[in-house]
């Protein structure tokens, strides 16, 4: 009686362990470098045209639970936030993942905070459907020009497995 106590507790526990079990949120299925041109969304609650305009083309990279976003300029990509090395976390599940990251900072004496989400879904080994929102605060600012102090933007774009 006592081995079958021990066993039936023993698959008891394993069974217990992998329903707590997170899902594998490290996924190689989004690694590497993904190129798109988002396109805005607007609607309900998101920011007015005064809101700055959305980026022209944005490069996604991807090594498993971590991430980078850059943006086209001229001739090279550049990493958003300078010289911040701000990286974004990355959760995926099988087809899907999201990307996110929080950063605060300062210009011209002006404080701020600015969050991104991408959700991401796999269309097939070479497209990615992604949306985007991109929130930002102005909490210690004072602007001369008529901006909002807090904004959202939204959009959506198809990337595409891009190679150096």
């Amino acid at each position: 009686m006592r081995l079958s106590t021990t066993l039936l507790l023993a698959v008891f526990m394993l069974f217990h362990a992998a329903a707590q079990a997170q899902p594998d949120l490290i996924s190689a299925e989004f690694d590497g470098a993904w190129v798109g041109e988002p396109e805005r969304i607007s609607g309900a609650n998101l920011s007015p045209s005064t809101a700055p305009p959305v980026k022209k083309k944005l490069r996604v990279d991807i090594n498993g639970a971590k991430g980078i976003i850059s943006e086209w300029k001229t001739d090279h990509w550049q990493r958003f936030w300078g010289i911040r090395n701000v990286v974004f976390t990355v959760a995926s599940v099988e087809t899907n993942a999201v990307m996110y990251q929080t950063v605060s900072g300062t210009d011209n004496d002006c404080a701020w905070v600015e969050t991104w989400n991408l959700n991401l879904t796999k269309l097939d080994s070479n497209t990615v459907k992604a949306y985007y929102y991109r929130t930002v605060n102005n909490h210690d600012c004072e602007f001369k020009e008529e901006r909002e102090l807090v904004w959202t933007v939204a959009g959506s774009m198809i990337l595409k497995k891009y190679k150096d």
